[in-house]
């Protein structure tokens, strides 16, 4: 409000200038200051009663100026189907007296999504109507609402009388009126034609009399993260061309959208529907196009500046190879082979990750300043993750990415909390946790901790590796992000956080826990949780599921006992019965050979099967599956944080020591038994198998008894 002389609450039986000019001051309340965004109660003097009033205006007396003014309603002049419930009157207790309603009241209310809703309250008498469009959406997002063309059969944007609303950078609500010609934003052609999601003023220039802009804003706020916007439109409006009729008896499409609104140097509002559908924008160097998108959502470049205009997506402003001035950038996409001509185009697809900043640049290899802004906004998380799982209860949504050697993970919260933390283990106790809140500055953190007790004694800080943090709270709604390796580079001897291996190809466990309050330091009973997780979820990484966690400690220790009676005993076994027991009568040696080796590999591929159905899954990558038994181990110990693994691994060692030394005891006694026999008699003994006990230097008998000459 601008500042007056001698401003005061006026009164007046009628909103037009005669009647204004000839009222009343109502309230001893002076108004000489500027004011913005501020709320008042009028208190009526006491010789003014709301009988007499049809009209409050802010008034400044000396210049009989109208700083602003709203007209009262009377409820006995509506009807009983339409009146809302009016607000407690004054002045006697008459009925029949004026009442001022408050500008969120209307008489009809319909839900358009479970986050936005439109009102409205119809004043045929007036030919007017006033719609309340209400969403818990972002303050720079626009929320539209209007009728789509009633000869339209297939897209009913086309030719749609639409208002869009919202609230600018400065906090001030607004509300246009917009025409649309066609599936895209707002553009000037090179002849002076406007085309696309347009304000009705942008077709017909200066609107001095309203006879185009004919949507009125009434009232705005923005509370608790929920954006509210009343404004006012004729049923029949004077604009014929751009504006749509409304019949308040008849059946009519309404159409209706939530967006981002684009920053000042570019048209308003950004389209939020059909991306699929919208026609080329076109960039060239005479006005720099700033691009908005959202993480995770493609956007499709086609390339046609020709062959020495190279296209990349980069941090540095002015382009051109920053590196050819001494300057670092990162390149997030594009590059020398991005090249095309209109003949050929090239068409290269780019969706930001949620590591792209907020803000970058699209430009030319080769040339400086051919580009403009790239402003990147968050998407919904289903949009910047490629898995999501909801976990256990209901009330907490886990979503990751998996990398080469890198896992993103962000969490949220499905209810109001004043923090939010997510564990790694089958239980609060032993578990990695990881702890998102926003502190009393509005600092937001994410710190990580190591658990091993039910008390705050026993939560435990560490000093995880984790990159790109990010923790937001949207009407008590926390989210937190957050990347992370999944092998942790340091000693697991040395902390404790750096056994918290991140294994894709084995189901991790997570767990949940919300509270009212969270600190840095100086935790006590006050910051345990108010509510949890009543069981630990398996996520499978690679796969994108989640199950009911079971303790898979008993299927592992089936499998590991089958694995080591094969391949620690009866493979070994049915090797050395081969080697070692030929010099027993008959074919006993190779039927014990046989039997142990089949019943070895019988037994591993039995063991094989037993832990692919378990687990749901096998993979070449998983490293138990190249080294086998003792990273099986070592993966057990990681996993579920056995106490006696370490125990049972020396075991294994030591009994295959002693299986290295028992083959090299009995492959000593066999060349001593062969020594023995060849030297020990002073005798040359050729051959072996079953005819190693031929003496070829000493005479033996035939087949048949005959007796033959030793040579």
């Amino acid at each position: 409000m601008l500042q007056g002389s001698d401003v005061h609450w006026w009164g007046a039986i009628g909103d037009d200038f005669g009647n204004l000019t000839t009222g009343f001051v109502i309230s001893d309340q002076k108004l000489n200051k500027t004011y913005k965004n501020d709320s008042f109660v009028v208190n009526l003097l006491k010789n003014v009663t709301w009988d007499q009033i049809r009209v409050v205006s802010v008034w400044d007396i000396p210049t009989a100026s109208d700083f602003g003014h709203v007209v009262l309603k009377n409820p006995s002049n509506r009807s009983e189907d339409s009146a809302p419930a009016p607000s407690p009157s004054v002045g006697g207790g008459n009925s029949s007296t004026w009442v001022y309603e408050q500008p969120t009241m209307f008489d009809k209310c319909k839900e358009l999504t479970t986050n936005y809703r439109v009102r409205w309250t119809l004043r045929v008498d007036e030919n007017m109507i006033d719609i309340g469009l209400e969403a818990a959406t972002k303050v720079m997002n626009y929320m539209a609402f209007g009728w789509a063309n009633p000869n339209s059969s297939s897209k009913l944007m086309v030719g749609a009388d639409v208002a869009v609303t919202g609230f600018s950078e400065e906090g001030l609500p607004f509300a246009d009126d917009y025409y649309i010609t066609k599936y895209s934003e707002c553009m000037i052609d090179k002849d002076g034609g406007v085309k696309g999601v347009c304000p009705d003023t942008m077709y017909e220039g200066s609107d001095p009399v309203g006879l185009v802009n004919n949507t009125r804003l009434v009232y705005g706020h923005r509370k608790d993260g929920v954006s509210f916007i009343r404004y006012q439109r004729p049923l029949k409006s004077v604009d014929n061309k751009y504006d749509l009729p409304v019949n308040h008896t008849d059946n009519m499409t309404v159409i209706w959208a939530l967006g981002l609104i684009k920053p000042p140097d570019s048209l308003r509002p950004l389209d939020a529907e059909d991306k699929e559908d919208q026609d080329l924008i076109n960039a060239d160097v005479k006005e720099p196009l700033v691009v908005s998108t959202e993480r995770g959502v493609p956007v499709k470049f086609s390339i046609q500046a020709g062959h020495d205009v190279a296209f990349y997506v980069t941090s540095d402003p002015l382009g051109g190879n920053a590196t050819l001035r001494n300057m670092s950038e990162t390149i997030y996409f594009g590059g020398p082979e991005a090249e095309g001509v209109q003949a050929s185009p090239m068409e290269l697809v780019w969706a930001p990750d949620r590591n792209t900043p907020d803000q970058v640049y699209y430009q030319s290899v080769y040339m400086q300043k051919m580009g403009w802004k790239v402003q990147v906004v968050d998407g919904g998380l289903p949009d910047m993750y490629n898995n999501s799982v909801v976990l256990d209860d209901q009330q907490v949504t886990l979503f990751w990415t998996l990398s080469k050697n890198s896992i993103s993970i962000a969490a949220r919260g499905e209810k109001k909390s004043g923090y939010l933390a997510i564990g790694f283990g089958s239980g609060m106790v032993n578990s990695y946790a990881y702890v998102g809140w926003i502190d009393d500055d509005g600092k937001a953190h994410v710190n990580t901790y190591w658990i091993d007790g039910k008390d705050a004694s026993n939560i435990h800080p560490t000093n995880e590796n984790l990159t790109y943090v990010r923790c937001k709270s949207e009407s008590g709604i926390i989210t937190l992000e957050f990347t992370r390796p999944l092998n942790p580079s340091c000693n697991r001897d040395e902390r404790p956080e750096c056994s918290n291996i991140v294994d894709p190809t084995t189901p991790l466990k997570v767990i949940w826990a919300m509270g009212a309050q969270w600190s840095d330091d100086h935790l006590s009973e006050r910051n345990m949780h108010s509510v949890t997780s009543s069981r630990p979820v398996r996520v499978l990484l690679m796969r994108g599921s989640a199950e009911a966690a079971e303790d898979l400690r008993p299927v592992l220790a089936v499998h590991g006992f089958m694995m080591f009676l094969a391949w620690g005993i009866l493979l070994p076994g049915g090797t050395l019965a081969a080697r070692y027991l030929k010099h027993v009568k008959g074919d006993g040696w190779y039927q014990i050979h046989v039997y142990l080796q089949y019943s070895g590999l019988a037994i591993v591929l039995l063991g094989f099967l037993f832990a692919v159905a378990e687990l749901r899954g096998f993979y070449f990558s998983s490293l138990h599956v190249k080294f086998a038994l003792f990273s099986g181990m070592k993966h057990l110990g990681d996993r579920y944080r056995g106490e006696n693994v370490r125990g049972l691994t020396w075991a294994l060692i030591f009994w295959f020591l002693i299986g290295a030394l028992t083959a090299m005891y009995l492959e000593y006694r066999e060349k001593k038994r062969r020594r023995d026999r060849i030297f020990g008699r002073s005798n040359w003994v050729l051959g072996n198998g079953e005819e190693e006990d031929i003496d070829l230097l000493s005479p033996i008998q035939d087949n048949c008894g005959k007796r033959v000459a030793s040579i």
